[in-house]
């Protein structure tokens, strides 16, 4: 009698997931060990996932995880557990840049999927 597995994830995909209750600094380096051409981590707007390419940690206080706080021309400014994270490149999951402005709108970054 053979015994059901649970299925398997892939731990590869399971470090790609952006989770926004993480510390910028963590996330930071989760997006740099991940950058293009490699897989890139994920984040989802309205359940539609997004690759991020570039971001860096910024000290700005205290913000309620994956709210943008602030956007600009080279940045949107998402708060995490710690401290704020500024996405500078995110693409489509076809890698195509995705210019920032197409972001205009969004107020909630969601969580990768994995």
């Amino acid at each position: 009698v053979e015994t059901p597995q649970p299925a398997r994830q892939d731990p590869l995909e399971i470090r790609r997931a952006i989770h926004w209750q993480d510390s910028a600094w963590r996330i930071s380096n989760q997006v740099r060990a991940l950058t293009y051409p490699w897989p890139m981590a994920t984040v989802a707007v309205a359940g539609q996932p997004l690759l991020v390419a570039r971001a860096r940690a910024v000290n700005s206080g205290m913000v309620l995880p994956g709210i943008v706080v602030d956007r600009s021309d080279e940045a949107i400014r998402v708060g995490t557990g710690g401290q704020s994270l500024d996405l500078l490149e995110v693409r489509t999951p076809d890698r195509k840049i995705l210019p920032l402005s197409a972001l205009a709108q969004v107020r909630v970054f969601e969580d990768g999927a994995h």
